[in-house]
């Protein structure tokens, strides 16, 4: 791809750091030399930022792959749009894709890959240190030089899998709960393998109810949160599932008046509703299609923001086939098995599709989930406080856009995740200047 276009669509997609001075941003004297390939595995190099833009970077730096250093490259020799439109198009992920077909949110699947891409929002901080280089051109040598201030917009999501507990739920997170006590044991760690193996044993014969609507009622004033979703399911229910589906699949039916008389309620408490796709319908248009004519048609009125089930993705096939069934927005991008910015980036943008056009919809990265904090790690509740807290101060630095799950079955005594909720809801308000 040529460098004009891949500089075109950076220049749009991070419009909002640029607002007042896109016609400088433009004309930086960034470096134009395109790499030969992507690599993969990704390795990655820091680049040391100069004195002036120092405050916006890790330690000073930002990492970019290290196709683009040349021997002794400095920061001034940096293929900086390429470098944007890298990241956040996952380029070393779709030639994964293209090479091994779709890792479904599994970074683990990455073997040998460098994690730290991950682990900042590193186009939001190219953004703000291209914009802190036009301001420096033309400042006064040795003034000091700020960035524009960009407000955070945090959207709170929840994935209806279930309304009540069913089998394929209790033998789930049975398995969590088994697999955590065993690893406890191993690690010599008995306390909590008894904790662990009683509070499976606990889950598979408890019995709850899973709503916890009224839980989801948030005093959105004061905070980063710009939007809070439910995402429901409207794939096959009952006699009409197979067995991979009733394993997989959530079990109820949209089209119960009580659930929509509960929905809508929420609706009107300005809680968006979308589409939570079956799990197999990550590439099929037809059935992404079905689900949302069904779920519209239960709620009467448009649905056009959407996640996929197990967040289940491919860069070739998802974003088309939602776009294609009229979704104008989609909050999968992100990883089932950790925290983090998949493509270094906590920013609603259109991504690119296979034939290098700009699709019609708009992604916001996911970039925490309850499950990260509870089943990944064995966090205890300061530990828990802690990785919440790095993740959102991450998203406010950089003005960003991202969302993160909670999902609605945690927030009761069976999973007891409803302190985490609580505690991310009032870490939102602690600098909500910045919102």
């Amino acid at each position: 791809m040529k460098q004009e276009i891949i500089k075109s669509y950076c220049l749009s997609a991070l419009a909002r750091y640029w607002l007042t001075c896109e016609n400088e941003i433009s004309t930086l004297p960034v470096n134009a030399n395109l790499p030969s390939d992507v690599q993969i595995p990704t390795k990655l190099e820091f680049i040391q930022l100069p004195e002036w833009a120092k405050h916006i970077g890790v330690n000073g730096q930002i990492l970019v792959p290290s196709e683009v250093v040349l021997s002794g490259s400095s920061w001034e020799n940096i293929n900086w749009w390429y470098v944007i439109y890298w990241y956040l198009n996952c380029l070393a992920e779709r030639k994964y894709e293209e090479m091994n077909g779709p890792l479904h949110s599994y970074s683990f699947r990455l073997k040998g890959w460098d994690s730290r891409m991950w682990d900042h929002a590193w186009v939001n901080r190219i953004a703000i240190f291209l914009s802190l280089w036009a301001k420096e051109k033309d400042q006064p040598s040795g003034q000091s030089i700020t960035s524009s201030a960009v407000m955070p917009e945090i959207y709170i999501t929840h994935d209806l899998d279930a309304i009540k507990k069913t089998l394929a739920i209790r033998l789930k997170q049975t398995a969590f709960h088994l697999f955590n006590s065993v690893r406890a044991l191993f690690s010599g760690d008995f306390f909590h393998f008894s904790k662990k193996f009683k509070k499976a044993l606990r889950f598979f014969f408890g019995v709850e109810d899973y709503r916890n609507f009224e839980k989801l009622e948030l005093n959105k004033s004061g905070t980063c949160i710009t939007k809070q979703i439910i995402n429901v399911y409207g794939g096959n229910v009952g006699k009409e599932q197979t067995i991979k589906q009733k394993l997989f699949d959530p079990s109820y039916d949209i089209r119960d008046p009580e659930l929509i008389f509960q929905l809508e309620g929420m609706s009107k408490k300005g809680v968006e509703i979308g589409l939570h796709q079956s799990f197999d319908a990550w590439e099929e248009k037809e059935l992404v299609l079905s689900e949302a004519d069904k779920v519209r048609n239960a709620m009467g009125f448009p649905i056009t923001t959407c996640r996929q089930h197990w967040l289940r993705f491919s860069f070739s096939d998802t974003w088309l086939a939602q776009s294609q069934s009229g979704f104008m927005e989609d909050t999968t991008l992100g990883f089932n098995d950790r925290p983090g910015f998949r493509n270094g980036a906590a920013l609603a943008f259109k991504p690119i599709g296979m034939d290098g056009t700009t699709l019609p919809i708009t992604s916001v990265p996911m970039v925490l989930m309850d499950s990260h904090l509870y089943d990944y790690e064995q966090f205890d509740d300061e530990q828990r406080n802690q990785a919440i807290d790095r993740w959102v101060t991450e998203i406010e630095e950089v003005g960003g856009q991202a969302s993160i799950i909670w999902h609605p079955h945690t927030l009761g005594d069976d999973y007891g995740w409803h302190s985490g909720f609580i505690k991310l809801i009032n870490r939102l308000r602690v600098n909500s200047e910045k919102c």
